[in-house]
């Protein structure tokens, strides 16, 4: 194949480490690596790792507000589409666009960031996670995310918990 002279992505800084399709051919890039020392002039910059939209023709999505990860902050798995538009995402999340989160996320189809969905305040007593890995999307809208998760629900000691799958609407 030869390279498509009508896709005319953006320059991005940070490296580009993953790629996702929406239901309607945009493509979700996860520009999250360090800050590249070489980056051309132009270069979409962000102080953080960023989440952006390309529309089919590869030109950012002017109705996709990025989505702004903590400045430590790190994707590890692809990130996933729902049928709606929703991006989940696992790491070490921090926030998005400034908004505390517990490793675990939604974005909405337009970029903003789908603050009930896992939110920390919403999660059991005794809940911990240090990681999440990857996220999964049952046939139901449910979503498995796989991590380093704890949980004290139970006793004194933090049991080691590996999956947790979440309610359509983001709860335990």
């Amino acid at each position: 194949g030869a390279l498509d002279p009508a896709f005319n992505a953006p320059l991005f800084a940070r490296g580009a480490r993953f790629v996702a399709l929406q239901p309607d051919g945009k493509v979700i890039v996860a520009a999250v690596s360090n800050l590249e020392p070489y980056a051309p002039a132009g270069a979409l910059a962000t102080a953080a790792p960023t989440i952006y939209r390309l529309r089919t023709d590869g030109s950012l999505d002017p109705a996709f507000t990025p989505a702004v990860l903590g400045a430590s902050d790190i994707i590890f798995g692809e990130p996933v589409v729902d049928g709606a538009g929703r991006i989940y995402l696992a790491g070490i999340i921090r926030a998005i666009n400034g908004t505390p989160r517990a490793n675990l996320a939604r974005v909405n189809a337009d970029g903003t960031l789908d603050a009930g969905y896992a939110a920390p305040a919403t999660l059991p007593a005794g809940w911990a996670s240090n990681q999440a890995r990857a996220v999964l999307l049952q046939s139901d809208g449910r979503a498995v995310f796989v991590g380093d998760f704890r949980y004290t629900g139970r006793g004194t000691a933090p049991d080691r918990i590996m999956a947790v799958r979440l309610t359509t609407a983001g709860a335990l």
